[in-house]
């Protein structure tokens, strides 16, 4: 019974979400849309380090309230890129135990820009597609 209390409380986002798995980091070789879906991985297991890790100083606040404002992300739909200089990816997912201001399955654009001392791609931006 208790277990069931704590996973619905974990659910619908009473109790602050814990690190379910780690999700590997990327290569630096790997592609804006290999980033972005390890980001999400990261997002959904709550991986703090490796979401920050493929973010940029200046997006750490917004991975910080993903974190801390959903209790996972499935569904993950990797479903457009384009890019040189920067990068925009477009993907769609599911959220759980958020505040339902976002709208599961809509299209959700990440924007990349490469780290100027590895040369790996970087979550820099994020919003409506």
């Amino acid at each position: 019974m208790v277990c069931a209390l704590g996973a619905v409380a974990w659910d619908w986002g009473i109790i602050p979400p814990f690190q379910r798995y780690t999700v590997a980091m990327p290569p630096v070789t790997a592609t804006p849309e290999q980033v972005t879906l390890a980001y999400l991985r990261a997002l959904d297991a709550h991986d703090t380090k490796t979401a920050r890790a493929l973010s940029t100083k200046d997006h750490r606040p917004v991975t910080d309230l993903w974190l801390q404002g959903t209790t996972g992300i499935s569904d993950i739909d990797i479903t457009d890129s384009r890019g040189e200089s920067g990068a925009t990816v477009a993907t769609s997912f599911t959220t759980h135990g958020s505040d339902d201001s976002f709208v599961d399955g809509s299209y959700w654009v990440y924007t990349l820009t490469r780290d100027s001392r590895s040369g790996r791609w970087l979550i820099n931006s994020e919003g409506m597609g």
